[in-house]
């Protein structure tokens, strides 16, 4: 219920649901309270270490990234060694899902530069990100990045919808060539 009503922007309501409850609660949900309510992302941070595979929903991504806060989580997340940036990089597609691009996009650029990142993988949907906020052209550059960091699925390269944007920009030729 409390999911509900964030989804809605009742923030008092989710907050009296809270209250409420007896028995467990997923850590993300008061957490998530929390940040709507503007009291930063400390508790969500400690919620995404807790449980780095992340959220069952999109609505933390969703919160987060309405408050502006999606890169700082991520900063604090990748701070916090291997966990962090497990968490950081589902934080990632899950605001890509949320369709927060420009935010996923963010999130791409901070999780890329962090060690265990899967740095080829983390440039694809960085570059997927980039063309759905919009900039091709950022997303052109992103496939390039994936491409030197040992990315080779030219049938994904050819068919993944949110690249269309960037198969179109005058660049994809050269960059699309490099895979044969």
């Amino acid at each position: 219920m409390a999911w509900n009503l964030l989804r809605r922007g009742d923030v008092p309501g989710a907050r009296r649901v809270l209250t409420r409850v007896n028995g467990t609660v997923s850590p993300f949900v008061p957490a998530t309270v929390a940040v709507a309510a503007g009291e930063g992302v400390d508790a969500l941070v400690d919620a995404y270490l807790a449980r780095p595979s992340g959220p069952a929903n999109l609505v933390p991504a969703s919160t987060v990234a309405d408050a502006g806060a999606a890169p700082e989580l991520a900063r604090r997340l990748l701070d916090a060694g291997a966990e962090g940036v497990e968490a950081a990089a589902g934080l990632q597609t899950h605001l890509h899902y949320a369709e927060r691009y420009r935010d996923a996009a963010a999130v791409g650029e901070l999780v890329h530069g962090a060690a265990g990142a899967s740095r080829a993988q983390v440039a694809f949907d960085t570059a997927c990100a980039w063309a759905r906020a919009g900039d091709a052209d950022r997303g052109l550059d992103w496939v390039s990045t994936a491409l030197d960091e040992g990315f080779h699925a030219p049938g994904l390269l050819d068919g993944e919808p949110d690249l269309e944007p960037v198969r179109a920009r005058p660049g994809w030729a050269a960059v699309r060539a490099r895979l044969g």
